[in-house]
């Protein structure tokens, strides 16, 4: 009986080392599952640009695009030297539209009673189109709006 105490002992310890291993793997695999499942939830039901008002540029994962562009080593914009081009004037536009207030431009009053008089202030005329800008006032009679 005695060598069967022994060897029942050794089957023993046998087992108490792979249950402790077994433990041990149950344990680190525990570990890892909440890690991934942690990691995984990100993506599951995360808010993005498509299912809420946050911008495309705030989502996850979204691609990184690069330049197909080769830096030139200038800084971005115009370079020392080089002439600058704005609109010409014009002296005859091809189109003119001339802006006529329907009110006071002091005192807000209507202008619908009160005869036009087309004393009108010069706009710059620029690229074959021009705006006419009439100033209207209440007549001193009526009013006085200075």
């Amino acid at each position: 009986m005695t060598e069967e105490v022994k060897e029942l002992r050794k089957l023993v310890a046998i087992l108490t080392r792979r249950v402790d291993i077994l433990t041990q793997k149950v344990h680190d695999l525990t570990r890892e599952n909440a890690d991934l499942r942690h990691r995984l939830s990100k993506y599951e039901h995360s808010k993005n640009s498509n299912n809420s008002s946050i911008p495309p540029s705030k989502d996850e994962n979204r691609p990184k695009r690069k330049s197909l562009r080769e830096p030139s080593g200038l800084k971005p914009g115009g370079q020392k030297g080089r002439k600058g081009n704005t609109l010409k004037m014009v002296e005859t536009p091809d189109i003119t539209q001339t802006h006529i207030p329907h009110y006071c431009n002091c005192c807000g009053e209507s202008l619908e009673n009160i005869p036009y008089n087309p004393k009108n202030k010069a706009v710059p005329l620029k690229h074959e189109f021009s705006h006419r800008k009439h100033n209207r006032h209440i007549p001193s009679f009526y009013q006085s709006c200075h």
